[in-house]
């Protein structure tokens, strides 16, 4: 796989791994969110928590931002997911995050 940020991105999923192994599974996800604040400061992670970010058509401003789990790097968005499988449901989120 081709990420944009490789260095950054795997930096990134070896904290997730580690709070996965740490607590293990059937949280939901506001557990992992509570603990992925306490390991990307202990790794020296730069990270926002619920950032809000603007939205904007054709120039003009939506009242309805987005608001993702994190931004590390000021420049990855980390959006967490507690299920099986990523399915239907879950994709207009996700693609919402790759257009930003």
């Amino acid at each position: 796989m081709d990420l944009i940020h490789k260095d950054e991105s795997y930096e990134l999923i070896r904290a997730f791994f580690e709070v996965r192994n740490e607590i293990g599974p059937g949280f939901l996800e506001e557990v992992y969110q509570q603990s992925l604040k306490h390991e990307p400061g202990l790794r020296k992670i730069p990270f926002v928590e619920n950032p809000k970010l603007e939205v904007r058509y054709k120039g003009a401003l939506l009242e309805k931002g987005y608001e993702p789990d994190f931004v590390c790097h000021s420049k990855i968005i980390v959006e967490l997911k507690t299920v099986k499988l990523l399915d239907d449901p879950h994709r207009p989120k996700a693609f919402n995050n790759l257009k930003l």
